[in-house]
């Protein structure tokens, strides 16, 4: 067989394509024997890796030459007619769909199998290897038709928004002292000549604000934290998250016992309405904000447990007309705001209860340490059971400088809870 002119123009461009190859392994390798001897693991891991992919390109290139050869000479495994595998064009084709992202359509690649090969296997009787299905039916097992992993998908988590309400500072020590203004600040009056002028009346308080440690832990196999895409990351979210709606509970309700921070409400001076069953839930928030005023402090916020807050929206006129007292309904937008002041509807305030007040100058949360996640196979025996200790934990402080800029209003009976909790069945099991 005469090799044609097309064939060794092919085979031409393939030993071009072998030796521009050879000559780039060559500067990769002076590359990493550099990057070796300068002690830089980065460019190493770099240059290795480009070596270990222009050998890949060379072995590639190399067969397709073998092959060539073979066919020129007359010796040719596929009965003398090249396969698509054959084809350089066909191989870059091929390439460059493995590396895209875009639609492929129809693509013609060429002969699978040489001519004379395909006429041997079927006067042999070998064309199938086994018994077709029948109708022509593939079965397709449910483990080559599943999708790729979606990842771990975190549960809902309400937004800490008595967070945002309040200042945040650092504190250096464990502690800090401060004191508190009380008092009147209106007994200055007009004086008559030769007449006494009036006393002012100052107090003053001492007051303590102590950093405590806010934590918990969780414990897990480390091959599940290596297997699981995302999984470290979504434990790092639940750790940290835990601790901060932690504090926002402790800045609220803390009762300053133990290592429990002193809350808003454990606070004395704090003002305080009572309930009465003939005024609507909405104007007892009215006179909370009142109350807050008369204190000569600047309410911006108030905090009402979601329960409470479903009630306002709920209340009707009395007299079976079914009008809405305080809202439009079902349809309408649900309101954010309360007699002008953001309503922050939020667990952490108990059921009953509402919360008035100057949340930006009344208080302020110092952090000494903010939310670390650690991870250590050291806890117990975790080293011998190949599992790590994930710890999340934080320390915080609260000052609260004017316990009369808030003002607690009684929205039941009791203060705390007379309506029926309306719980999520999961959530309420969990806690």
């Amino acid at each position: 067989m005469t090799p044609s002119t097309q064939a060794r123009e092919r085979h031409q461009r393939v030993r071009g394509e072998l030796a521009e190859l050879r000559q780039r392994r060559g500067e990769l390798q002076s590359a990493l024997r550099a990057a070796r001897d300068h002690g830089d693991q980065n460019a190493v891991a770099i240059a290795e890796l480009k070596c270990d992919e222009i050998a890949s390109q060379i072995e590639m290139t190399s067969e397709l030459e073998m092959t060539l050869l073979r066919q020129m000479s007359g010796v040719s495994s596929y009965g003398g007619i090249e396969t698509f595998l054959d084809n350089p064009a066909a191989i870059a084709q091929l390439e460059q769909l493995a590396h895209s992202q875009m639609p492929i359509g129809s693509i013609t690649l060429g002969p699978a199998i040489g001519r004379d090969q395909l006429l041997a296997m079927i006067q042999s009787g070998q064309w199938r290897s086994g018994p077709r299905a029948d109708n022509g039916s593939i079965d397709v097992p449910d483990a080559a038709r599943r999708g790729a992993f979606q990842g771990v998908r975190p549960q809902p988590r309400p937004r800490l928004r008595i967070l945002d309400l309040i200042g945040t500072a650092p504190m250096d020590g464990r502690s800090f002292e401060y004191v508190q203004e009380l008092g009147p600040d209106d007994t200055a009056r007009e004086v008559a000549e030769d007449a006494i002028k009036p006393e002012a009346q100052v107090q003053l308080e001492d007051a303590e604000a102590t950093a405590e440690t806010i934590a918990h832990w969780l414990k897990l196999p480390r091959a599940a934290l290596a297997d699981a895409a995302g999984l470290d990351q979504i434990l790092r979210v639940r750790l940290t998250y835990g601790v901060m709606r932690r504090l926002e509970d402790q800045i609220v309700g803390g009762d300053g016992t133990g290592e429990n921070l002193q809350g808003i409400l454990a606070s004395t001076g704090v003002g305080e309405i009572q309930f009465d069953a003939a005024e609507a839930l909405t104007d007892l928030a009215l006179d909370g904000i009142v109350a807050t005023l008369l204190s000569d402090a600047e309410p911006d916020a108030v905090v009402v447990n979601p329960l409470d807050w479903a009630a306002m929206l709920k209340a009707r006129t009395d007299g079976g007309t079914g009008q809405r007292l305080d809202s439009d309904g079902a349809f309408a937008t649900p309101p954010d705001r309360l007699w002008g002041l953001p309503a922050i509807p939020s667990k952490a305030i108990p059921e009953g209860q509402a919360l008035v007040g100057d949340y930006a100058s009344g208080c302020t949360l110092f952090v000494r340490e903010g939310v670390n996640v650690r991870v250590s196979d050291s806890d117990q025996d975790d080293f011998v059971r190949n599992r790590v200790t994930m710890l999340g934990e934080g320390r915080f402080a609260l000052a609260i400088w004017q316990p009369s800029a808030f003002t607690v209003v009684k929205l039941a009976a009791n203060g705390s809870g007379t309506r029926a909790s309306r719980r999520h069945p999961a959530k309420a099991e969990a806690e």
